[in-house]
């Protein structure tokens, strides 16, 4: 199981997820929306999900959402339809987001192409001792 996403984290998913997808498209429920962010949000419970997309302080309320939120009787937010990035979202992703994805990329073959050159150094030292220990 791979490590629990901060709220932000959570949220910077759901909006790349919206993103992604044509617009005018409304997803359903947050089912769908879970389905089209593939395994990114399995770790997300449901109703910390719904919080984050629907509630006044998430993303709806930050105005970057658009969707219908069923609100049970002191229970909080119960059913979340129709999601859907605004013209703000959209904005915001663009501007934000996606300079924040090609740094992670960037970050990610620095790291690989640094380990692939310490895995050969050492592998090449090791080789030399072990070639002049066998020479005797």
């Amino acid at each position: 199981m791979g490590r629990r996403h901060t709220n932000q984290e959570y949220a910077d998913i759901v909006l790349r997820t919206l993103y992604a997808k044509d617009i005018g498209v409304k997803l359903r429920d947050m089912g769908d929306l879970v389905r089209l962010a593939s395994s990114k949000l399995d770790s997300a419970d449901e109703p910390t999900l719904m919080n984050i997309v629907a509630s006044r302080e998430g993303l709806f309320g930050r105005g970057l959402v658009d969707c219908r939120s069923l609100e049970g009787n002191g229970t909080g937010i119960v059913d979340v339809r129709d999601i859907e990035l605004t013209e703000a979202g959209r904005d915001y992703v663009s501007s934000n987001l996606l300079k924040t994805k090609m740094r992670a990329c960037v970050g990610w073959l620095t790291k690989n192409i640094l380990g692939a050159t310490i895995s050969a150094s050492v592998g090449f030292i090791v080789g030399l001792l072990l070639g002049t220990l066998f020479k005797r």
